[in-house]
């Protein structure tokens, strides 16, 4: 699928026409970037519902503030207790932290795999998927091996569910439960207790719940399965008619969002793309580009992706990180445009070029926080849209824009001008500054950068404009680029500019 372009149109008059230019939609990379090489990163386009300066503006994302500091290992899990606490797998060890930040050590969780991890509100099930199972039971600070023989027997479990009182795992053949969360805390098991995905028979991939109902998810096909009341033995049955035609291809990407779940995955004889569950269906929400992005993907890459969700001020946003980018889908501007709605988050300075993933990954909302660990380090941090930097360090937060085209004419422009917050500079970044710089050459390389001021402290009536920019070629593209620590809100652009006869 390609997505239309839509050309920047200005008179042909003799007067100098003030024109607005789209600048905010998102991110879309075509397979050939020389069709269109829009990016958005580390800013998330929004649509106001009422009448407003533009129809669409680029608000700044959220930076990361230090919460708390394991000192060694990355993150490779986390869940969040019924006590509001978060329980993380960090390195080797299985941590929490309190309200104020300050760790505990539960112990050791062998492996290097992300884990998978659920709860009976007794106890925490804890499954690596190449290596142990534990349970941890808060209230007793006990952490055991989940050596049973009969678990051990099944195979190499992978993914751990919990549904109505039962413990479900998978390897990938079977689907087997622990006991009832009433006998020994769910921790017994039986040789009977087991069941297989019959419909198709493809590789159990991941278990999910998501409105109470089990989720199989096999690389094909995903199955639904629903608890049978007073059954002896294994306590689920496969619900008719239920199959959803779709597999996960990443055990890790599957996440509850928005009153439904989303994952990277896939059909029969498909490469994957990225999914929304709406009842016994889905809805595909990734665009091209990343599907692109996806299918160029190893197995080992597709196996490493990862997902979370967080929420700000009514946006609903799912970050996916996939092999070294991260992109991030924003339910409420999707519906509001009626398209699918992406960015890109990053961490680290580019200069705008090339993919950087974020470091931010496990996140989950505990004691009223976005709390987010790190792919690179031991740390914990609170996702906070009013911090201006990740752990201190700076964001480099930019967009590109379509190229200028109409009729295949020359553009002269007499000024460029961008909308945005002014006024934001401080003691630390006096006079802070934004960039642009242009390609002539469809994206494939950019010069002349021109830097501009956006206003001292207090400068609110700063205008961000560029003059007397000459002749533009016919597929001229801008690129807007800031890393200082100060608010980035863009609200419009606008061209002065008129066509001149090529001929």
């Amino acid at each position: 699928m390609i997505e239309k372009t839509v050309h920047w149109i200005f008179s042909r008059t003799s007067e100098v026409p003030r024109a607005p230019l789209p600048f905010a939609d998102g991110f879309y990379v075509s397979q050939s970037p020389q069709l269109v090489d829009k990016r958005v990163v580390n800013a998330f386009p929004v649509i106001p519902r009422s009448q407003a300066l533009s129809d669409k503006a680029l608000l700044q994302a959220a930076g990361i503030q230090a919460f708390a500091d394991v000192g060694s290992g990355t993150s490779r899990g986390v869940l969040v207790f019924s006590d509001d606490v978060a329980y993380r797998v960090v390195g080797n060890s299985l941590i929490s932290t309190n309200q104020a930040g300050a760790i505990t050590n539960h112990g050791t969780i062998t492996g290097t795999s992300d884990v998978s991890m659920a709860s009976n509100g007794i106890n925490i099930a804890i499954q690596d998927p190449r290596g142990d199972s534990y349970f941890f039971t808060p209230t007793t600070n006990l952490l055991e091996l989940n050596d049973d023989v009969v678990f051990l027997s099944f195979g190499q479990a992978e993914t751990v569910a919990f549904k109505d009182g039962f413990y479900s795992y998978n390897t990938p053949e079977i689907i087997f439960s622990g006991s009832v969360k009433t006998t020994n805390d769910g921790k017994d098991f039986n040789a009977l207790d087991f069941a297989d995905a019959e419909i198709n028979p493809d590789v159990i991939v991941k278990l999910h719940n998501n409105h109470n109902q089990l989720h199989v998810m096999g690389s094909e096909i995903t199955e639904v399965f629903q608890t049978v009341a007073g059954a002896t033995g294994f306590p689920y049955a496969r619900i008719n008619g239920a199959t959803i035609q779709k597999g996960c291809a990443a055990p890790n990407s599957v996440v509850d969002f928005d009153n439904t779940f989303v994952f990277v995955g896939g059909g029969k004889n498909e490469k994957p793309s990225i999914w929304r569950a709406i009842g016994s269906s889905v809805t595909k929400i990734s665009n091209a580009s990343i599907d692109q992005l996806l299918q160029k993907s190893s197995q080992e890459e597709l196996l490493a992706t990862r997902a979370f969700t967080y929420a700000h001020n009514g946006h609903f946003f799912v970050a996916f990180t996939i092999s070294n980018q991260t992109f991030v889908y924003d339910s409420t501007t999707s519906n509001l445009s009626g398209k699918p709605e992406w960015h890109e988050r990053q961490t680290g300075i580019t200069d705008g070029d090339g993919f950087q993933k974020w470091r931010a990954v496990h996140g989950v909302k505990s004691f009223g926080e976005h709390q987010v660990a790190d792919d690179r380090s031991g740390r914990i941090g609170i996702l906070d849209f009013d911090t201006l930097t990740e752990y201190g360090n700076k964001i480099e937060r930019f967009f590109t824009t379509q190229p200028f085209i109409l009729d295949a004419e020359n553009t002269f422009s007499h000024e460029i001008e961008l909308v945005m917050q002014v006024g934001v500079g401080d003691a630390t970044t006096p006079d802070p500054q934004i960039r642009m710089d242009y390609s002539d050459n469809l994206g494939r390389t950019f010069n002349n950068e021109i830097t501009k001021s956006m206003g001292k402290k207090g400068k609110y009536k700063t205008r961000v404009r560029w003059t007397r920019l000459g002749m533009f070629p016919v597929a001229r593209m801008l690129r807007f680029k800031m890393t200082d620590p100060v608010p980035y809100n863009v609200y419009a652009l606008f061209a002065n500019a008129e066509v001149t006869s090529s001929g």
